[in-house]
């Protein structure tokens, strides 16, 4: 995944590391080790366990589309210790071709996410 991670600023616009510095700040630092593996700046390892079972779900609604992409939310967690994260707010897309569930099928959700995930919520959320 290319990672674009350039937002406005008063005087500018903020380099990658700003971004993320500001992110680390907003989420917390547990949450934040979990979204960057998303993102793909850190390599999927898990944070707690250091194993490299980093799963992720996406569940997409194919009536919102932009483009060839179409919206949707995620979860990511490490399949061994179970620890994970729901994406932060914001606009997520899921690219043609990438595998995903429908947005509201509860019975694939079940079925696809573990029941026992420990969900680390971003700090003041």
């Amino acid at each position: 995944m290319a990672l674009k991670l350039v937002q406005p600023k008063s005087q500018g616009r903020l380099t990658q590391d700003e971004f993320l510095e500001r992110a680390k700040r907003s989420f917390g630092q547990e949450f934040w080790e979990y979204w960057i593996i998303y993102l793909g700046v850190a390599p999927a390892v898990c944070p707690k366990c250091k194993t490299e079972s980093i799963r992720i779900l996406r569940l997409a609604d194919p009536s919102r589309k932009v483009g060839r992409q179409i919206w949707s939310k995620w979860y990511l967690w490490c399949q061994s210790c179970l620890h994970g994260i729901y994406c932060p707010p914001g606009t997520y897309f899921v690219k043609k071709g990438q595998p995903y569930i429908l947005w509201n099928d509860r019975k694939a959700l079940e079925k696809n996410l573990p029941k026992a995930l420990k969900l680390i919520r971003p700090a003041g959320f």
